[in-house]
């Protein structure tokens, strides 16, 4: 049985929150004003970068989108994760709460945290 996609977007914001205790954390809630296609889930974290930068921090953009086990993406949501990709933000679709742990490996590594 899938489980409901609030469980998974908990798991998202559990697991940002253990790699990164200080952070900004915000669900987009669709109203009918926004724009189309952005994922559930936006943070922005804490990274020190290197050389030229060390010393300094900056914030990086995280965006999860959130489905259950048997979810389905729309069109639009795949032209904003490649929009995110291409500006050098990290972006992945969670599908179901056992994925947070895989999204948590891919966050670590990507930002070097291990």
């Amino acid at each position: 049985m899938a489980q409901p996609e609030a469980k998974t977007k908990a798991a998202i914001k559990k697991a940002i929150n253990e790699l990164w205790p200080v952070n900004f954390q915000l669900m987009a809630v669709p109203a009918g004003f926004g724009t189309n296609g952005i994922p559930d889930h936006l943070a922005c974290v804490p990274v020190k970068v290197t050389q030229e930068m060390v010393g300094k921090t900056y914030g990086m953009f995280i965006a999860v989108e959130a489905k259950t086990e048997t979810g389905k993406t729309k069109g639009i949501q795949h032209v904003r994760i490649a929009e995110i990709i291409k500006a050098d933000g990290f972006c992945q679709i969670v599908y179901g709460v056992d994925q947070t742990v895989s999204l948590k490996a891919k966050l670590e590594q990507r930002f070097c945290l291990k």
